[in-house]
């Protein structure tokens, strides 16, 4: 009976993580830096909204069908705009791809992601009558952040705490971390009375790793961010291994290291995709 609930806690903690694996990897999901915009105050006629990048070179990030449904004019005015070395992202191009539209959704708001996110820009607008509004420039402090803009007089404001954001970040790797873990603890045959106090002192510790170093790189770019993801999960792989070697000394030494490798797999994985679905609500 203790052998088939081992094999159960198992098979459990591999079928969660295949599972989500498989979502993540078909939609290419995986945290992405994002700028949400949302517009308030009375606009009073359709209105086109881009960020504005300081360099000029880059690759457009609308297809010729897109751009032929909209307004020549308008996004003839919005793709030529160049200010003192500014130029629209969307409409004009960026180096890495970025995704978005200039025609703000039905509650005023538009979104920017991918690996083109900047980390420091403008807000632009052009109205259907010709004018034209740029705000003041802005920097990113959260990897997703969401912007209130003020149509009177290009004001933006963020009520988006920076700190808020990355305790809830923290939180939603850390506690389904703890979970994988004590699941895999029990399927390996460690004693999760015994070990309890390990598990969450050596999470604690690379969770607190991992969400200190990403909230030092609010600005990074997306394939800067999979890569440092991917380097951090494997320097806390061998902090983990190191750790367990030491403090679950009285096991055998393949049993220790293959349930840090195991367990760090598991929930990276797992975490990855947490980190995706919180980032969309904070």
């Amino acid at each position: 009976m203790k052998k088939r609930c081992k094999l159960l806690a198992l098979v459990l903690a591999v079928i969660a993580a295949t599972a989500l694996s498989a979502i993540c990897i078909s939609a290419d999901t995986g945290p992405k830096p994002s700028i949400t915009i949302k517009t308030n105050g009375t606009v009073g006629e359709k209105y086109y909204l881009d960020l504005l990048v300081n360099y000029a070179d880059g690759n457009p990030n609308l297809t010729e069908t897109e751009i032929a449904k909209l307004n020549p004019e308008m996004f003839g005015k919005l793709s030529g705009y160049t200010d003192d070395g500014w130029y629209p992202a969307i409409a004009h191009g960026t180096r890495a791809p970025l995704f978005g539209t200039v025609v703000p959704d039905d509650n005023g708001t538009s979104r920017f992601s991918y690996f083109g996110t900047p980390d420091r820009f403008k807000i632009i607008i052009v109205t259907e009558s010709g004018v034209v509004k740029v705000s003041d420039v802005i920097e990113k402090t959260v990897f997703q952040q969401v912007f209130s803009l003020d149509f009177a007089d290009m004001t933006v404001v963020t009520s988006q705490s920076p700190a808020k954001s990355y305790l809830i970040q923290f939180a939603s790797t850390f506690f389904p971390t703890l979970i994988i873990e004590f699941l895999l603890l029990f399927a390996f045959g460690l004693s999760p009375k015994k070990y309890w106090w390990a598990v969450i002192a050596v999470n604690l510790a690379t969770q607190l790793l991992l969400t200190s170093v990403i909230a030092c790189n609010p600005g990074i770019m997306y394939s800067g961010f999979i890569f440092l993801f991917v380097m951090l999960e494997l320097l806390i792989t061998v902090i983990e291994a190191v750790a367990y070697v030491i403090i679950m000394k009285k096991e055998r030494l393949w049993k220790r290291i293959v349930y840090a490798v195991t367990a760090n797999i598991v929930s990276a994985t797992v975490g990855g995709i947490l980190l995706t679905i919180v980032g969309s609500y904070i």
